[in-house]
């Protein structure tokens, strides 16, 4: 029971730590897979109602889970939406290239940006 304890306490070190650097820590540590996640939460809540005595802690540890799990991803989804576009367009016969232009954060706006450059690039061609 202490193993799986231990390795969610881990996760959601390695979370935050994600979190405060703006990184993936999952491209350098090994996370409880969900499925292991969920096993092993099912396995103590068993093993703990079975000896009488109160889960509350380990409710308090998963809400704390998936509070930092919610947000790391959120965090990891900001990061790979923010890419840089560019676009080579040709004019005659050398090929000429318009300036590289970060997307906004805002989905609204990128959407806009998006169609603007596709309306640019056809008006061009």
């Amino acid at each position: 029971m202490e193993c799986f304890r231990g390795d969610l306490e881990r996760d959601i070190r390695f979370y935050r730590g994600g979190i405060e650097r703006k990184e993936d820590s999952r491209k350098y540590h090994k996370f409880l897979t969900n499925r292991e996640r969920l096993v092993g939460e099912e396995l103590l809540r068993c093993g703990i109602l079975k000896s009488g005595l109160s889960t509350a802690w380990l409710d308090d540890l998963m809400e704390e889970w998936e509070k930092i799990h919610a947000q790391f991803i959120q965090i990891s989804f900001e990061e790979k939406t923010l890419f840089v576009l560019q676009v080579n367009v040709q004019s005659g016969p050398s090929k000429l290239q318009s300036p590289i232009s970060i997307l906004p954060k805002d989905l609204e706006e990128r959407q806009q940006h998006v169609i603007k450059m596709i309306c640019t690039l056809s008006y061009m061609q």
